[in-house]
C-alpha cells in the first residue's frame, strides 16, 4: 500500500493520520499513559522535596555545613521537573508523530528500570518492583509489540 508521498507502508499498517493521537495503536497509547503516570508520580515527589525544604524538615542522612545544602531538595525537584516534564511533552509529541517523543520515553524507561534496583537495595522493595515492572511494560509495549514497531516504522518513515 502506498502513502501520500509514494512510499510503501508495511503490510497490515494503516496510514497514520498526522496530528491525531487516535492513529497510534493501543499499545503505544498505553505506554504513553504509563509514562505520564510515572512522570506525574515523580513530579509529585519533587513537590514533596520542595515542601520539606520550605518546612526545614531534617534529613539525618545528609551531613553538611552552611545553608546551601539545605536547599538540595529544591534543586533535585527542579531537575526532576525538567526531566519528567520533558517526558510528558514527549508522550504527546510521540502521539502526534514527532520522532523525538518515542526516544525520550524509551530513554527514561531505561533510566527508571536502573533506578529501581537502587530503590530495592535501599529497602523500598515494593516501590522498586513497581517501578521496574512499569518501566519494563512500557518498554515492551513500545519496542517489542509488532503493532507498535510497525506503526513507528510507518509513522516515522523508517
Amino acid at each position: 500500500m502506498k502513502n501520500k508521498s509514494g512510499q510503501v507502508s508495511p503490510a497490515g499498517v494503516s496510514e497514520p493520520k498526522l496530528g491525531s493521537a487516535a492513529s497510534a495503536p493501543a499499545p503505544v497509547r498505553l505506554a504513553a499513559v504509563i509514562a505520564i503516570v510515572q512522570s506525574l508520580a515523580v513530579i509529585g515527589f519533587g513537590c514533596f522535596l520542595i515542601y520539606r525544604d520550605i518546612t526545614h524538615a531534617s534529613n539525618d542522612s545528609m551531613v553538611y555545613e552552611g545553608s546551601a545544602p539545605a536547599r538540595v531538595g529544591t534543586g533535585t525537584a527542579v531537575f526532576l521537573f525538567i526531566c519528567f516534564g520533558f517526558v510528558i511533552a514527549g508522550t504527546f509529541a510521540m502521539l502526534k508523530g514527532k520522532r523525538w517523543g518515542r526516544g525520550a520515553i524509551v530513554l527514561m524507561e531505561f533510566i527508571l528500570a536502573a533506578c529501581s534496583f537502587q530503590m530495592m537495595s535501599a529497602g523500598a522493595v515494593a516501590l522498586g518492583v513497581a517501578t521496574l515492572a512499569s518501566a519494563l511494560v512500557a518498554l515492551f509495549l513500545l519496542m517489542f509489540v509488532p503493532a507498535s514497531t510497525q506503526w513507528a516504522a510507518a509513522h516515522y518513515g523508517g
